[in-house]
């Protein structure tokens, strides 16, 4: 693992869509230094929090919340090293600096060896499974036992650990793609399996929420990282309705961007090898399948992202 500072200058602390953009950006204060303040009391308000979920991160349903564990890829696969992944999580700088235009400028917060806890934002409410949430993968059946409560067990390979609280309705995947096929495995119990779709990212909607912003912070996963202060977001209006959009990244560099790849198809019987690093949570689990999309379109990509967010497809667990 690489020091934080590090990988600070590697990887930047924003996103911007112009120049004097970022000749304006301050760097994310760090762990020692005080944090932002605002001055007088605000009044409460209510707002959503509409967080986009996508890359190598598996979906571990509990009573009360949902936990998203950022998988940091281990395993060989065919001879070859799976490439880093870099979890981050991207939003709008509207919502934490008054008199941005919305859509200009984006916030990165580095994420390894972290976690990034939302549960208590809301009341606790009933958590949908896996198998409610449409298209997303479900690796149960390849493994061969169960996770531990990953806030007292943290699983092997982790890079940091997200947990929701319930969402409004159900959680949406949109643009899903097909078919699929899951090979069969080593073990003669675990049939060959025909996914029609699969979802590359998950859009987790919490409505209601009441404060005067969006309080949030980071602690830490693995023994003495420097942890960033986030400074509080402020919801915008959209639509009649006030708003805080998040995006959360489990991807390797040439794909970590502000919003989601547009290219959503992968190419026609592409074998999806990063899926393998979802084997790397489960210590000692057995032969894993090889995902390979049977769909015959082949990807339209504009500009932008040159890979298919399928390479770092999410799924669920157990």
């Amino acid at each position: 693992m690489i020091a934080r500072r590090e990988f600070l200058m590697q990887t930047a602390g924003v996103v911007a869509l112009g120049a004097k953009e970022r000749a304006g950006y301050a760097l994310p204060v760090l762990a020692g230094q005080p944090a932002p303040s605002t001055a007088g009391a605000a009044p409460l308000v209510t707002f959503d929090l509409e967080i986009t979920i996508t890359g190598l991160c598996l979906f571990l349903e509990a009573p009360s919340k949902m936990h998203v564990l950022m998988v940091a890829p281990r395993s060989p696969v065919g001879g070859k090293k799976v490439e880093r992944h870099y979890p981050r999580v991207f939003y709008d700088a509207v919502h934490d600096t008054p008199g941005t235009n919305a859509g200009t400028l984006y916030r990165v917060v580095p994420l390894e060896g972290t976690i990034l806890d939302l549960s208590g934002l809301t009341p606790p409410g009933p958590i949908p499974p896996i198998s409610a949430i449409p298209g997303l993968l479900d690796v149960s059946k390849y493994t061969t036992h169960k996770l531990k409560d990953p806030e007292l067990f943290p699983p092997p390979n982790l890079a940091c650990r997200v947990a929701l609280p319930a969402p409004a309705g159900s959680p949406q995947t949109p643009d899903r793609v097909g078919p699929w096929k899951l090979t069969a495995t080593t073990n003669p119990t675990v049939p060959e399996d025909t996914p029609a779709d699969a979802a590359w990212k998950v859009v987790w909607t919490v409505s209601g929420i009441q404060d005067t912003e969006l309080k949030w912070k980071l602690t830490t996963l693995v023994p003495n990282p420097p942890v960033e202060i986030l400074p509080p977001l402020q919801p915008i209006t959209v639509g009649g309705n006030k708003i805080i959009k998040l995006t959360i990244s489990n991807v390797v560099r040439g794909e970590s961007y502000h919003e989601p790849p547009k290219c959503v198809a992968p190419d026609p019987n592409a074998k999806l090898t990063h899926f393998h690093a979802f084997r790397d949570l489960y210590a000692n689990s057995g032969s894993w399948p090889d995902l390979i999309y049977t769909g015959t379109t082949p990807p339209v990509c504009p500009l932008g992202p040159s890979g298919t967010p399928y390479t770092c497809v999410p799924s669920g667990g157990h």
